[in-house]
Order: C-alpha cells, then sequence, then structure tokens
C-alpha cells in the first residue's frame, strides 16, 4: 500500500471510530461509572473476565479482541462523554445567569 492509501484508509479508520464514538451518546451516571471500573480492570496482557465480557456486550461494545484497542476506544468513549456532560454544565451554567 502505498503513502497515500495508507493515509486514506488510516483517515477512514478514525472517521468510523469517531462515528462508533457518537453513536453511542450520552451514557447515565450508572453506565459513566460501568464504564471507568471497566477502564481501570481491564489488563490488557490478559484474558478479558467473563463479567467485564458481558459489560461491554451490554454496552454495544463487542470488539474486544485486541485488549489495547479496546482500552483506546474505552477510554475514548469515556472522554467524550466526560467532555459533553462539561459542556453540558457550562451551558446550563451559562443560561442560568442570563436568566
Amino acid at each position: 500500500m502505498n503513502t497515500s492509501e495508507e493515509t486514506f484508509q488510516k483517515r477512514n479508520d478514525l472517521e468510523a471510530k469517531a462515528a462508533e464514538i457518537s453513536s453511542h451518546g450520552q451514557m447515565s451516571d450508572e453506565q459513566l461509572e460501568r464504564l471507568k471500573d471497566i477502564c481501570a480492570s481491564i489488563d490488557p496482557f490478559r484474558k478479558i473476565d467473563e463479567k467485564t465480557f458481558a459489560d461491554l456486550n451490554e454496552m454495544g461494545i463487542h470488539d474486544v479482541e485486541d485488549p489495547f484497542k479496546l482500552t483506546n476506544h474505552l477510554l475514548r468513549i469515556l472522554e467524550e462523554n466526560l467532555n459533553s456532560r462539561q459542556k453540558n454544565e457550562q451551558a446550563s451554567r451559562a443560561s442560568s445567569r442570563e436568566h
């Protein structure tokens, strides 16, 4: 694969990942706490235990073959949700100041 094809493929991969992350939408407090626990408990050098696997499936995350990719994916979802919450809180405070 030449350089321009590799760049194109990487961009497509990143766009697909971004779309997948945003498709998870805003998580509830409970889901966010579960996600934090999962992120803290995953060891990329060990097989994912059955409970964590079930939790991931319940959250709609099925690609768990590569623990490094999985961890990065989970952290991106977590970061996206935390950033979204922070923006919503800031917007809420700004709108309450206006009234």
